[in-house]
């Protein structure tokens, strides 16, 4: 396997968060891969922080890399191909998990997209919009309006709007595909990061 010299999203997280001028790029970079890998009928199922690699090579800029396809699906599986997970069963990280995917339905790009919204908020606020440690708990939470969006994202009304629409619990509801939201999402990112920078400059 390629060796990725640098860190994970996850890391970058716990070190205290993704400043102003990163994150817009490391985002649009993940979104891309992602529209890749869906435009090859590949659904991940298992986005988060672990799986998202800012690799830093010795010269050249950073690059964002997607790992771990091990519980990736194809969307329309190839003549006389096993799957290997049954409907019913659930797979992914559990605090990223569509809610289609915690049931055990079926799930298609949208719940990559839920996914990615996750990250999103957690990226930018230091906290996940649900909480929970076990499954029943996780569901509860995704079944029931979040204070977090309003507590971490009051001054961003834009951005809070269009990561309840990435993190609406009827897949339906979601943007469609990783090319609707990319258009809209890297600006809100913008503008946040930006007032953000504003605030602490002022303080």
């Amino acid at each position: 396997m390629e060796f990725v010299a640098g860190s994970t999203l996850r890391a970058e997280i716990d070190s205290g968060g993704i400043n102003a001028n990163t994150a817009p790029v490391w985002f649009h970079q993940l979104l891309d891969g992602v529209k890749a890998a869906h435009a090859a009928g590949i659904v991940h199922r298992d986005l988060k922080p672990e799986n998202v690699l800012i690799a830093r090579p010795g010269s050249g800029r950073e690059c964002v890399k997607i790992a771990d396809f091990g519980v990736a699906k194809w969307l329309t599986p190839e003549p006389g191909s096993v799957s290997l997970t049954v409907p019913g069963t659930i797979v992914g990280g559990l605090h990223y998990m569509s809610p289609e995917q915690l049931a055990g339905q079926q799930v298609d790009r949208r719940s990559d997209i839920f996914s990615i919204g996750v990250m999103v908020f957690e990226a930018l606020t230091g906290k996940i919009p649900f909480c929970g440690t076990n499954y029943a708990e996780r569901i509860v939470s995704i079944l029931r309006e979040s204070a977090s969006f309003e507590c971490s994202l009051h001054n961003a009304p834009a951005l809070q709007t269009m990561l309840r629409r990435r993190l609406a619990r009827d897949p339906d509801e979601r943007f469609s595909s990783v090319e609707a939201l990319q258009t809209e999402l890297i600006p809100r990112i913008q503008d946040y990061r930006s007032h953000i920078r504003d605030l602490a400059q002022y303080a």
